[in-house]
């Protein structure tokens, strides 16, 4: 079982997951936690993260990644759409290997469930965002994902845009490469991926896709998600 978490920015994924995490685990399920922080290494020793650097940038060469790899790189080399929040194509770049990083953690996946803050819709929408490929592009990749045949739970964390503003407010707009974009630009830049992310969404079969009011109380949440894996 897969549950992975999608939302703008601000909009408590990683809160909402890390709490999954610590129920399940008390649970006595084995869970796995991937996202952003593993794939950066965030927390690991120096000699450590430049390891993992090195081992994500070789995880395009594994033959079983290749095809993946190869219909990202197609996206990647189309066009740039030009917006005040892009990064640099290098930093697309590593969003690309973030988005190869998912697909190899899904495919390795067996007995264990694994929970991601960041996951495979999450990742797509934002390199989506930074191209004017084809959205060919898009459903392949997510055909890709959907044939590793494993159950998947798409935890999409509504919640509107003026709240996902306050609560990036509030954390001091430090962490992340959309802290350093103007006010103006941010809520722009969280329209156009909220409204991305749902058309990606809406792709999914709806009975493997749970739509979360961020607004409501955490426990209560788990409790609806982990209705989902009694079925």
């Amino acid at each position: 079982m897969l549950y992975e978490s999608n939302g703008i920015a601000g909009s408590g994924k990683t809160t909402l997951t890390q709490k999954l995490f610590s129920v399940l685990c008390q649970s006595g399920a084995k869970v796995k936690f991937i996202g952003v922080k593993t794939f950066r290494g965030e927390g690991e020793p120096k000699f450590r993260k430049f390891f993992l650097k090195i081992q994500r940038f070789m995880l395009p060469f594994n033959l079983k990644n290749i095809n993946f790899f190869l219909v990202c790189l197609k996206y990647f080399m189309s066009k740039r759409t030009p917006a005040d929040w892009l990064s640099s194509n290098y930093e697309n770049y590593i969003s690309l290997l973030y988005c190869v990083y998912i697909f190899d953690s899904y495919r390795k996946a067996q007995d264990e469930v694994i929970i991601s803050d960041e996951g495979s819709i999450q990742a797509i929408t934002a390199f989506s965002l930074t191209r004017k490929g084809s959205t060919e592009y898009i459903f392949r990749l997510l055909k890709m994902i959907a044939n590793l045949d494993l159950p998947i739970i798409y935890l999409c964390c509504d919640i509107d845009i003026a709240e996902s503003m306050h609560r990036i407010e509030l954390r001091g707009r430090h962490n992340s490469a959309i802290d350093e974009i103007s006010t103006s630009a941010l809520q722009k830049y969280l329209a156009q991926y909220q409204y991305r992310l749902h058309k990606i969404l809406d792709t999914v079969p709806s009975e493997n896709c749970l739509h979360v009011n961020m607004n409501n109380n955490i426990d209560c949440l788990i409790q609806e998600i982990l209705k989902i894996r009694e079925r």
